[in-house]
């Protein structure tokens, strides 16, 4: 495959209309598919750069991307059209449906007035269409991770390259996920070494810098990573080198989100912070429970049911008369009209006689003359007739379709114009004594509509149970279907851990519901009381080991509580919270007692002594008064050799004695 800057006429059997992009391994053009009568559909071409078409690995990995994508058929993926590889002309692409619209990346760096912004300058969006976004991407990742093959096993796909370049925005508000060229899963023909790092450190989870093996919740805190800066405008991580970048991302080393996002909604904030966490265990769970909980807040906070909305509305401020650019700039790529008077046709069959005329229109003027007619006189009105002449005994050869012209005969026309003359008069008359009978209008019949179809746009995850009269009618999984009698429903809508919703509905005509956007669920959570004592003082709580701030809400089942306070000794519980219900506990926070300890100093040598890997003394001389906490105790006695351990047991208020001299 030979590569230049000029760009292709053809891929393949695409007619290539200009490119779009180029990067380090491959080239995207936008093409078109043709067909007959004007048949023309765009697509966006990826094609390895000549200098990587005979390397077997970026060759695997173009295969890797078509297996890997071509079994994702969601509305949020990009889709994959075709596959090819010619091995003898060197030439390997990827056909993806075309998506007219923009990257994150381009969409970061535009102003208002659709213009480029300068060097380093970049725009926040607002808490809205941050939120859009994310949730088209989350719908897609939840749906890649939980694809199946035809065993039913799940494919494991892993994205690991969610990025701004790698997120799509139309112009009619649709988010696509797109280049699934690194992606993760099983059956892959490039396998990824272990250890090896692929895609962009700035995005990449923690795990994915270690060169672990990575789940679905690396992508999610990929994903994370992407909502911060489309809702900032600047990049969480940012280092002057890759080393203390992957070091910074590593750490978690950040400024806390109330002074960098300071007007974000505080539950996007705490979102956030779930999708962000360095250990995999606290992330958010998967990309269902994800889009829920954005949805929740796009319909409660923002009043927003259809997330396509607010984006279309952005990419139309953005970028003003793109799309309808790209619209023209289609429309005016029509599929070339056919050769004039000549055309090639497949053989019918070799069934057919030899040399079986077949008439087909053809649209041309001077064509040549038939040599199979006679040497008649020629009129001046020529019938242009195409004729294709068959090849015997081979039935995948082309022919060529040649017109002839044949001279009309005058006698034939006369006569065909009085026929035509003679058929329009018995119509005329006929129409004219239809007119004079008195026109009688049918009567209306009445349709009676037994049927209708009920559409529940649900959280998936969740289970619809329709009932009449408190008798259950069908259930199913969500999105809910169904074509049911007319009449009196009861819906209820119930999903693991979060509360169940109940709707009736009226079915009379085809209903969905809601009319935009997903029913929303509130998730199940209790509250803990702590009635702490002393109760002027001031404590430290965490549960889990976060923080915990009063009234704040958690989910059922067993939580570890710590209760710290200074000059106090801690305390923890193990406490049962459950769902839509106050949990009290009451804590007394004890001051620690202490007992005096002795050591006499041995006759020779000398000694360092250590308590819980602090220094208290050294000897000789003796140590005097030394306090420590009651209870049995070990001390570390460091010299020459080996250090020795010893233990003693402290008493309230009493001073012991450790011997060291016998």
């Amino acid at each position: 495959m030979s590569f230049s800057a000029s760009t292709p006429t053809r891929i393949g059997r695409y007619r290539i209309i200009r490119r779009l992009a180029s990067g380090g391994l491959a080239e995207v053009y936008l093409g078109v598919s043709e067909g007959p009568d004007g048949f023309i559909k765009p697509v966006a071409i990826k094609r390895l750069h000549s200098y990587f078409a005979e390397n077997t690995s970026f060759i695997n990995m173009l295969a890797d991307e078509a297996r890997v994508t071509a079994r994702l058929d969601h509305p949020q993926i990009a889709q994959v059209l075709e596959f090819n590889y010619d091995e003898l002309n060197g030439e390997g692409y990827l056909v993806y449906e075309f998506v007219p619209g923009r990257t994150l990346s381009q969409l970061l760096r535009q102003d208002d007035r659709g213009l480029k912004g300068g060097r380093g300058e970049r725009f926040a969006l607002t808490e809205t269409e941050a939120i859009s976004i994310t949730l088209g991407c989350a719908r897609a990742l939840h749906y890649a991770a939980q694809r199946v093959d035809n065993r039913g096993e799940k494919l494991g796909v892993v994205h690991r390259d969610l990025s701004p370049p790698n997120i799509m925005v139309s112009f009619s508000g649709v988010v696509k996920v797109i280049d699934f060229g690194i992606a993760q899963a099983k059956h892959r023909i490039e396998r990824t070494e272990t250890g090896v790092v692929k895609g962009k450190f700035r995005y990449m989870s923690p795990e994915q810098l270690r060169g672990e093996e990575l789940t679905h919740r690396s992508d999610l805190y990929s994903l994370g990573v992407v909502l911060y800066e489309l809702l900032s405008g600047e990049p969480l991580f940012q280092a002057d080198d890759d080393m203390a970048l992957m070091a910074k991302v590593q750490s978690g080393a950040r400024a806390p989100f109330a002074e960098s996002l300071p007007e974000t909604s505080p539950e996007l904030v705490a979102l956030l912070e779930q999708l962000l966490e360095l250990q995999l265990l606290n992330r958010v769970q998967s990309g269902a429970e994800l889009s829920q909980r954005l949805q929740q807040i796009l319909i409660q906070t923002h009043q927003v049911f259809d997330p396509e909305q607010p984006l279309h509305r952005l990419m139309e401020r953005r970028f003003p008369g793109a799309g309808a650019a790209i619209e023209q700039e289609l429309s005016l790529s029509d599929a070339p009209t056919e050769a004039e008077g000549v055309r090639r046709v497949q053989q019918l069959g070799s069934n057919e006689s030899a040399h079986a005329p077949t008439a087909t229109l053809a649209a041309a003027s001077g064509t040549p003359v038939d040599v199979h007619q006679n040497g008649e006189h020629w009129a001046d009105q020529p019938t242009i007739i195409s004729q294709t002449f068959q090849q015997p005994g081979d039935d995948t050869t082309e022919a060529l379709i040649t017109d002839r012209i044949v001279r009309p005969q005058p006698l034939k026309q006369a006569l065909t114009l009085i026929m035509v003359f003679v058929v329009v008069a018995g119509l005329t008359f006929a129409a004219v004594r239809t007119l004079r009978k008195p026109i009688q209008t049918p009567k209306p019949v009445a349709t009676k509509i037994s049927q209708v179809p009920l559409a529940i746009n649900c959280p998936e995850e969740a289970l619809v149970e329709l009932m009449v009269h408190q008798k259950l009618v069908t259930q199913q999984e969500c999105p809910f279907a169904e074509v049911l009698p007319v009449g009196q429903y009861i819906a209820r809508i119930s999903r693991d851990g979060y509360t169940s919703k109940v709707i009736e509905f009226n079915l009379s005509r085809p209903t969905k519901y809601p009319d935009e956007g997903t029913v929303p669920l509130v998730p199940i959570t209790g509250t803990l009381k702590l009635l702490i004592e002393p109760s002027d003082i001031q404590a430290r709580v965490e549960i889990d080991g976060k923080l915990w701030r009063t009234n704040q809400t958690l989910k059922p089942g067993q939580h570890k509580v710590v209760v710290r306070a200074k000059g106090y000794t801690p305390k923890t519980l193990t406490v049962d919270i459950i769902g839509d219900q106050t949990t009290t506990r009451s804590i007394i926070l004890e001051r620690p007692q202490f007992g005096r300890l002795k050591i006499i100093a041995p006759t020779k040598g000398w000694y360092d002594v250590y308590h819980q890997r602090k220094k208290i003394c050294s000897m000789p001389p003796s140590c005097e008064r030394l306090t420590l906490p009651v209870g049995t105790q070990t001390l570390e006695l460091r010299s020459v050799g080996a250090p020795q351990r010893r233990r003693i047991h402290i008493r309230a208020n009493t001073t012991q004695v450790l011997d060291l001299s016998k």
